[in-house]
Order: C-alpha cells, then structure tokens, then sequence
C-alpha cells in the first residue's frame, strides 16, 4: 500500500510542477508578445518540445533561485 501512496504522492508532485511551469509560460508568452497574439498562447504551449519544455523549466529555476519569484508572481 505505502508504494500507491508514493506513487500518488509522486504523480501528484509532478502535477504541481506541471502547473507551476505552465503559468510561467503563460506569463512568458503574455510579456514577451503583442496583446493581438494572445489568442495563440494556448496553442504554443501545446506545441512547445520536450527539449523546448526542459529549457523553460530549467530557466524558471534559475530565476527563481536569483529571488525573481515575485517578479513572475502571477497568483
């Protein structure tokens, strides 16, 4: 039983994670383009690579260890 709560817990970890990189994208995509591509972040994010996935989380981190997590606060 304790192997399903790991796993749960795990998956659940992911999840967040997940989400997390996802409003950060979101806020990249809304700062880094002009307000009439909005419409098209949705798909970006969809479309976006493994590779591409990996550079953007990886930048979130690096960002938030320089004490920006306020700057791309979007809660």
């Amino acid at each position: 039983m304790e192997n399903i709560k790991f796993r749960d817990y795990k998956a659940e970890e992911e999840s967040v994670r997940a989400k997390e990189l996802r409003i950060y994208l979101e806020y990249r995509f809304k700062v880094n383009n002009h307000s009439k591509y909005q419409k098209y972040r949705d798909e970006w994010i969809e479309n976006l690579t493994p590779e591409q996935l990996s550079y953007f989380a990886e930048e979130k981190k690096r960002i938030y260890a320089r004490g920006y997590a306020n700057k791309y606060n979007t809660h």
